[in-house]
């Protein structure tokens, strides 16, 4: 299959993405391209008044099942009802906190000091007690890269 010349299976699996990423990497370019024409469709079709215009779903990508985060694919607000996509396609979870586009959310509770996944690896640890639909960043975890970094300058191998 051709995509604007190209062969379609080396513009989504090009040779120098590892053969783990491609699923994911299809995933979220799959779910884009259905968030584009969504966004075309709304332009397109008559304006509604705001009585009969119905919420848009949020939205929410969990990758792997073990997984404690998902990643917004728009911004959340506190209230906003997130329906998770992926491995636990249609989970709904209540939002407890802003939570910017591409940023993570917690899908369960994560105690301090406990692993936090996702892509089913190990991205980090929490600093503090994050309950499930709060927003999972650097004020309460502590990122792989950080700990490596941290571990070099303070001389522990």
């Amino acid at each position: 299959m051709e995509l604007g010349g190209a062969d379609l299976g080396e513009t989504l699996f090009p040779a120098s993405r590892s053969a783990d990423a491609r699923p994911v990497f299809l995933a979220v370019w799959l779910h884009y391209m259905i968030l584009e024409e969504d966004e075309r469709l709304l332009q397109t079709r008559p304006a509604r008044s705001a009585a009969e215009e119905p919420a848009l779903e949020k939205i929410a990508i969990q990758i792997r099942e073990a997984d404690h985060v998902a990643t917004a694919v728009s911004e959340l607000l506190p209230g906003d009802v997130v329906i998770v996509s992926g491995v636990r396609n249609g989970h709904v979870i209540e939002v407890k906190e802003q939570i910017p586009l591409g940023h993570k959310i917690a899908l369960r509770p994560i105690a301090t000091d406990q692993e936090i996944f996702k892509y089913g690896e190990p991205i980090g640890i929490a600093t503090a007690d994050i309950e499930t639909g709060c927003w999972v960043h650097i004020h309460n975890c502590l990122g792989a890269k950080a700990r490596r970094f941290s571990r070099r300058s303070s001389g522990e191998t």
